[in-house]
């Protein structure tokens, strides 16, 4: 009886099984290899194609003067009026270095859902433009212009772009083809933000309207 049981056993694992199970084997590893194969080429491929410098832009009409828009740019405490991160985020942390505005100015950010970075102001031309370096803690710099370009009296075009150098390497590449996609929104929202508070922004000659209505008092007379 152990002898038959012994020889059934035999005939499960006999040669024609033996040799399906090592051609399964064999098979498994040649897809493996085909498919790290297949994976290597893909990223030398997104390595070879894709550029390492990447650019984003925006851009939005607001209804008002350069020299009313200019100085929420050009002032990085004005500059949190209208950002989109800060509203995301209304715990972040800002520390502000240097000078309130224009070249040099600079402020650092912490926030446990927009990240750690800093921005500084590295060169600016009064009602016209300015332009920014970025570093994201761990991902690099980046540079970010802002340019008003006057349509009319009460009209102007702003721009806001960015590039960035997303290194030799695959999954930097990788990233930088969706950035557009993930900064962009964010940079449409801080733009129509800075529309906001642009043209609520009196014209000069509303200020001087508003000082001349103001009314007078007269001293009370002392008895």
């Amino acid at each position: 009886m152990a002898s038959k049981a012994f020889k059934a056993r035999f005939r499960i694992a006999g040669p024609k099984e033996f040799s399906q199970d090592l051609l399964t084997s064999l098979g498994m590893k040649k897809f493996l290899i085909a498919f790290v194969l297949l994976v290597a080429l893909a990223l030398l491929a997104v390595t070879l194609i894709v550029p390492r410098q990447i650019a984003l832009e925006r851009h939005i009409v607001i209804e008002t003067s350069p020299d009313k828009i200019y100085p929420y740019i050009h002032n990085l405490k004005k500059w949190q009026e209208w950002q989109p991160w800060v509203a995301k985020d209304p715990d972040m942390v800002l520390t502000f270095e240097g000078p309130e505005s224009g070249i040099g100015a600079k402020y650092s950010w912490d926030s446990e859902s927009q990240g750690k970075g800093s921005m500084k102001i590295v060169q600016v031309a009064e009602n016209r433009m300015v332009r920014t370096g970025l570093s994201f803690d761990g991902q690099g710099d980046s540079e970010a212009t802002f340019t008003l370009e006057k349509i009319d009296d009460n009209k102007t075009n702003v721009v806001w772009y960015l590039t960035s150098d997303m290194g030799a390497g695959p999954i930097g590449k990788i990233f930088g083809v969706f950035l557009d996609g993930m900064v962009g929104p964010d940079f449409e929202s801080g733009l129509k933000r800075l529309k906001g508070v642009a043209e609520a922004s009196p014209m000069e000659g509303e200020e001087l309207e508003s000082k001349e209505a103001a009314p007078t008092l007269s001293p009370t007379p002392t008895i």
